[in-house]
């Protein structure tokens, strides 16, 4: 529209397409780019500009095979005014290790805000992507609002938990400019365990809770040995477990464990006495830790049928040196003392 003159001219509508194969376009500089594409540029109207992607690889620093984008598209608003906003959104497949690269992106670093440690990861991952940006060459970090969710089969990570393996994991995930989720089932130290977990990407003091996870399942005495809580010279049998991980900013951190052992038999030889499978009886203890090494129990608690104990351990080197029986009742018998574990110090 305009003027008799043409002094006063403006756009009020605009249309048009443009297909392309081939394509390379870089998203979010210097992330590294889409490539390989096919994809269409739409003109929606003078304000908007849309560009559908129907496929891509997106390239990953470090490596040569990529991730799969298998349909996304990036919408421009504002074309019209002094500032404009980009809206990505992507579909994305490929391995966990790639994925992980390029959430750890400079631009992105969504993984390195704190120092989670995810060792050797291995796995099969379907995302999603979601990055809305200003479109401004000098725009930080603070200012793109970024969103991923991920769907990741047969997956590893070392050492996540305590120190111990995460395998064979079917897992969803939910990443953020604040945080990480992760929710699922996995082998964690070789038992098959539910997995809840979040992590906080955010700044704040020593005591900021980093990450919290929560692990249920169904452990034999033999399982818990393997994975270094060996209790089988009294303990045999299944228990209803669930251990709570916190960690805080300042390295320390605690294990929250609790058990059913209904379904366990305990026994204990120079006291003459045993409890059957059947027979309830419940546990709890609290661990302490520092940088992922055990450094005391507190809160020692058993309860069941003809059992009643209160207690705490301390440790050396990581290992219990010393346990303190505030409590201990086996039917008619009554004990209180302190025991010290062969290989501590005198």
């Amino acid at each position: 529209t305009g003027s008799d003159t043409l002094s006063d001219v403006a756009v009020i509508r605009a249309t048009g397409t443009l297909d392309a194969t081939g394509v390379t376009a870089y998203w979010l500089r210097p992330v590294p780019p889409l490539a390989q594409g096919r994809a269409q540029l739409r003109i929606v109207d003078p304000d908007t500009l849309e560009i559908a992607v129907q496929s891509a690889r997106q390239t990953v620093r470090g490596t040569n095979s990529g991730l799969a984008v298998t349909g996304g598209s990036m919408r421009i608003t504002g074309l019209s005014q002094a500032d404009q906003i980009g809206e990505i959104h992507a579909e994305i497949a490929g391995s966990l290790p790639d994925a992980l690269t390029l959430l750890r992106e400079p631009r992105l670093h969504l993984l390195d805000r704190i120092p989670i440690n995810l060792k050797d990861p291995a796995g099969d991952a379907a995302a999603s992507l979601a990055v809305t940006v200003p479109l401004d060459s000098q725009v930080r970090i603070d200012s793109i609002a970024i969103r991923a969710t991920a769907h990741v089969q047969n997956t590893h990570l070392g050492a996540v938990v305590a120190g111990r393996d995460l395998d064979r994991g079917t897992l969803d995930l939910v990443v953020n400019n604040d945080g990480l989720t992760v929710k699922g089932q996995a082998l964690l130290a070789a038992i098959p365990a539910t997995v809840n977990a979040a992590m906080d990407f955010r700044a704040g003091p020593p005591t900021q809770v980093l990450q919290r996870v929560t692990v249920t399942g169904r452990p034999s005495a033999a399982q818990l040995a393997a994975a270094g809580l060996d209790a089988t010279d009294m303990l045999a049998g299944p228990l209803d477990m669930q251990a709570v991980v916190t960690e805080l900013r300042n390295g320390q951190g605690n294990i929250q464990v609790d058990a059913d052992m209904t379904g366990a038999t305990l026994t204990v030889a120079p006291l003459d006495w045993h409890k059957p499978v059947g027979t309830g009886a419940r546990a709890s203890a609290l661990l302490r830790l520092t940088h992922d090494r055990l450094d005391g129990i507190d809160a020692i608690a058993l309860d069941g049928d003809g059992v009643s104990l209160r207690g705490t351990a301390e440790c050396t080197d990581g290992r219990v040196s010393l346990v303190r029986l505030d409590r201990l009742v086996f039917g008619r018998t009554t004990l209180q003392g302190t025991m010290r574990l062969p290989g501590s110090a005198e």
